[in-house]
């Protein structure tokens, strides 16, 4: 069968170029370029995409291997070594995997971002066990949150008072006079948290900076508790949604 369409083929061929060979070859040359006409085209997209990934990549390692020179010499003088060493530590483990996904060596790493080998081996294990472990959480840091929730409630309340008591007084006797309700009767909101609530709370309004109102709670504090500590974050949290500006 193949056969008797191939003897087809070529007696069209004759046909059509008159039995001459020279237009017999043009014919051929056409038709074999226009079959392969689209390949030009996807092998230039496709290099293309291919350059495209390549930049990508040089362009990420090199600002990590920036990064990391940076490091380094921000701890030459011995300025933050632990930070130094943490963020080392960030990058090595970002980048462990590599080494068994990829088929790369540390050295190859190392020359390309300017890490240490044995410390990207070390972080392996880190990265296998965040993996493995479903560890993520180790690398979030709850210690604020923690330092919030363990204030005693004695010193949460003498944060909370400067921001509501109007006539609360400084060690001389004098009024402080941070916060001032407003006297207008429809100055009444109700806690956009708790809308089911039909309480109401009068506006107050803030007399003063709020680091003017931290300083002045934070020495107020001290001086009543030695160890009394609280910062600017927590203070602020402490603020009622009345309070304003």
């Amino acid at each position: 069968l193949i056969y008797r369409h191939l003897a087809k083929l070529l007696e069209s061929l004759r046909k059509v170029t008159g039995a001459d060979p020279i237009r017999a070859k043009q014919l051929v040359d056409l038709l074999h370029a226009r079959v392969h006409a689209g390949e030009a085209r996807h092998m230039s997209a496709a290099s293309l995409a291919e350059q495209r990934e390549q930049q990508l990549c040089a362009a990420v390692t090199g600002s990590l291997a920036e990064f990391v020179s940076g490091l380094y010499a921000a701890g030459g003088a011995g300025r933050y070594p632990d930070k130094v060493t943490k963020s080392m530590q960030v990058i090595a483990t970002a980048v462990s995997n590599a080494v068994a996904k990829h088929g790369v060596s540390y050295k190859e790493i190392r020359e390309r971002l300017g890490l240490v080998p044995e410390l990207i081996g070390k972080c392996k294990a880190s990265f296998n066990q965040l993996v493995d472990d479903c560890e993520w959480e180790q690398l979030f840091d709850d210690h604020r949150a923690v330092r919030c929730d363990t204030l005693p409630d004695k010193w949460k309340a003498h944060g909370l008072q400067f921001w509501t008591d109007a006539e609360l007084l400084d060690p001389a006797g004098q009024l402080y006079g941070f916060v001032r309700y407003s006297e207008r009767a429809k100055d009444q909101i109700r806690d956009p948290a708790n809308r089911t609530s039909k309480e109401t709370f009068r506006i107050a309004w803030l007399e003063a900076r709020v680091r003017d109102v931290y300083a002045a709670m934070k020495a107020a504090g001290e001086a009543t508790w030695p160890d009394f500590h609280m910062s600017l974050t927590v203070f602020s949290g402490l603020r009622p949604f009345y309070v304003k500006d």
